[in-house]
């Protein structure tokens, strides 16, 4: 806290999920006037950091067909492999990377 503004500062909570405010600084002020004192404690809180979107990458597709014909005839084998990045978001402005998507698209 700085003494002359007032203004506090608090790090960054990152990429840590809370589920409640957590207290940054508490700050106890006391005046005196005339002969006579008051203290009052002042408490200022950082609100809690939660997970919000998800942001998605572009998808990768690859199609591999091992046995195309020359001319007529049906592809009896090969493989299709999806990729799709992900990056969780957070309140606090910091990101994670996610596990990549690997299935659950469509290939049409």
């Amino acid at each position: 806290m700085n003494t002359s503004t007032g203004a506090v500062t608090a790090s960054s909570r990152g990429t840590t999920v809370d589920t409640a405010n957590t207290t940054a600084a508490t700050v106890r002020v006391t005046v005196t006037l005339n002969s006579k004192s008051a203290t009052k404690d002042a408490s200022a809180a950082q609100i809690r950091n939660q997970a919000t979107s998800i942001t998605y990458g572009t998808p990768s597709v690859s199609v591999t067909c091992n046995d195309v014909p020359a001319s007529g005839g049906s592809v009896t084998s090969g493989t299709a492999n999806y990729s799709q990045s992900r990056t969780q978001n957070y309140t606090s402005g910091s990101t994670s990377t996610l596990a990549a998507l690997t299935s659950g698209g469509t290939v049409t």
